[in-house]
């Protein structure tokens, strides 16, 4: 995504970028694909300085952690960066500490790619585990069935050996009301 500089006349400016759908690579493997990408800026400018404050938003397709099966995932995140020219932010770098994201354009030209600043800020709002929903039961562990369309058919009588010794304890154990 490409930010013009060039065109902004009055601040605080206000611009709205759209990606096409696909324009962003998805940001991790759970993630199959990106919709369309929106990023909403307010931009303040301050010599050849400007800061740049706004939203990312985008419609994911993430890859449930439990069944494997797709779904859409809506997220918002945070984008902060001041663009600037190389030269002004070798010259700061020097002087000063920030925790601030640069991103650097040709002074001639006034465009800044923010590709990766708007993939930073979708992989941070992703969940560490994306849930198709909260409820979600899974596979099964031996056959593979999706546990959320029907349940499998597979045999669960198989015991832990280490459990053994409880079981003949259970069945020397007298009946209740035989005490």
């Amino acid at each position: 995504m490409i930010l013009e500089l060039r065109d902004l006349d009055e601040f605080p400016a206000h611009v709205t970028l759209l990606s096409r759908d696909g324009e962003i690579a998805p940001v991790r493997e759970d993630v199959k694909s990106v919709g369309p990408v929106t990023v909403s800026l307010t931009i303040q400018k301050s010599g050849d300085e400007f800061f740049c404050q706004g939203t990312v938003t985008a419609a994911l397709r993430l890859e449930c952690a439990r069944c494997l099966v797709a779904f859409e995932y809506d997220v918002e995140g945070h984008a902060g960066f001041i663009a600037t020219t190389e030269q002004l932010r070798e010259q700061y770098r020097a002087e000063a500490v920030d925790d601030e994201e640069y991103v650097t354009f040709i002074a001639g030209e006034m465009r800044v790619d923010i590709t990766d600043l708007v993939r930073e800020a979708l992989l941070l709002e992703l969940p560490m585990k994306p849930l198709c929903r909260d409820e979600c039961k899974g596979m099964c562990s031996r056959c593979g069935a999706n546990l959320n369309e029907k349940p499998c058919e597979c045999e669960t009588k198989s015991i832990d050996p280490r459990w053994e010794g409880l079981k003949v304890l259970l069945k020397r154990a007298p009946e209740k009301g035989n005490e």
